[in-house]
């Protein structure tokens, strides 16, 4: 009866492995394919092919290496495509549900309280499966927890709303003020946090929106490494600095020094300075860069089986790298490599590839 089991299991769990693939790749394809403008007049040479193919193998879908090409002009045959890292790559490194449940945010001060250095937004309240808490983690009422928000409100006149779980390019934030906020709009699993305010020079670039660093870490050869780092920004007065929420994306090197353009998503635009502010981004830098690498990677230790991570950091305004979330399921891989003219991975390419086989 045991190896019947532990047969219906396996099988399950490969049909499921296999529909998930087959869904996430039908919509990786779809994407590149909304992405044609980016792409189609990036013309490669047959080395430039042939260099690909030693990487991934022969009649490898090249699109994607256009792609990120077409933004910085940069070639460079370990770009990892999507398509190679989102249907597959990403469950070995991360099991798909280990990662949902660590990267829910509410988990994200009992991970990660402990690093030196970092700051992490205080919670107001919060919700998980219905429970409400308040900011000790003691158990409230739903009309304790729209009492404590009001008074929060009252005092510091703004906060920050958002689901927990399942969200995708800034869905459901939500900015709270005492004018606007009568009770809670969500039942269940979200959090109210302060609202963060950018370090100058971050804040300078768009001081609508809290502008984000997407920093990846990743584990190879059992040491810690980071891929370079993009900064996403509202290009206007809304509060959301997401790419695929209308922003824009820029390059941050290693010194804090930013790259010469930024990009948007689908859009064929690239800019030399920020089209709200006119803040022109070569030779512009960012203090701090190295403490923000160095807590990502020490966040990362406390992440058990997770071999890849996608934090979302800032800067606050006392200089401290600030948390607000992390990213293991459904991370992408795109904008550190167009914002760059990088591969991800560098040097470590052909070693994670290994994972695959």
């Amino acid at each position: 009866m045991g190896r019947v089991k532990k047969f219906i299991k396996g099988t399950i769990k490969r049909t499921m492995d296999a529909r998930y693939e087959y869904v996430i790749t039908k919509g990786e394809l779809e994407k590149i394919d909304d992405r044609r403008l980016q792409w189609e007049h990036v013309q490669l040479t047959d080395e430039q092919v042939r260099e690909i193919e030693a990487v991934y193998g022969p009649g490898a879908d090249t699109r994607w290496h256009r792609f990120f090409q077409y933004f910085t002009g940069k070639f460079d045959a370990r770009y990892l495509p999507d398509i190679v890292f989102a249907p597959v790559m990403e469950c070995r490194l991360n099991p798909k549900q280990i990662a949902s449940e660590m990267e829910d945010k509410i988990r994200i001060p009992i991970l990660f309280s402990s690093v030196p250095g970092l700051k992490i937004p205080d919670t107001i309240v919060s919700n998980a499966s219905g429970i409400y808490y308040d900011g000790n983690a003691s158990v409230i009422s739903r009309a304790k927890a729209n009492e404590l928000v009001k008074q929060y409100l009252e005092k510091h006149n703004n906060a920050i709303m958002k689901p927990t779980r399942g969200t995708y390019a800034g869905d459901g934030v939500i900015v709270l003020s005492p004018d606007s906020f009568s009770e809670l709009e969500y039942e269940k699993d979200f959090i109210v946090q302060e609202k963060i305010v950018n370090q100058e020079d971050i804040r300078a670039l768009n001081p609508s929106s809290l502008n984000t660093m997407r920093v990846i870490t990743y584990i190879c050869d059992e040491k810690y490494w980071c891929a370079p780092i993009a900064m996403r920004m509202g290009i206007g007065p809304g509060h959301l600095d997401n790419i695929s929420a209308g922003g824009i994306c820029i390059g941050v090197k290693e010194n804090g020094e930013l790259c010469s353009q930024a990009y948007s998503e689908y859009s064929t635009e690239r800019y030399d300075c920020h089209p709200y502010t006119k803040v022109k981004f070569e030779g512009y830098r960012i203090k701090n860069i190295d403490k923000v690498i160095t807590a990502a990677i020490e966040c990362h230790k406390r992440l058990p089986h997770m071999r890849m991570a996608s934090w979302d950091f800032t800067l606050n305004d006392k200089g401290q790298p600030t948390l607000i979330e992390v990213n293991l399921n459904g991370q992408s891989v795109c904008f550190p490599q167009y914002t760059h003219g990088k591969s991800l991975f560098g040097d470590n390419t052909e070693k994670m590839l290994e994972i695959l086989k």
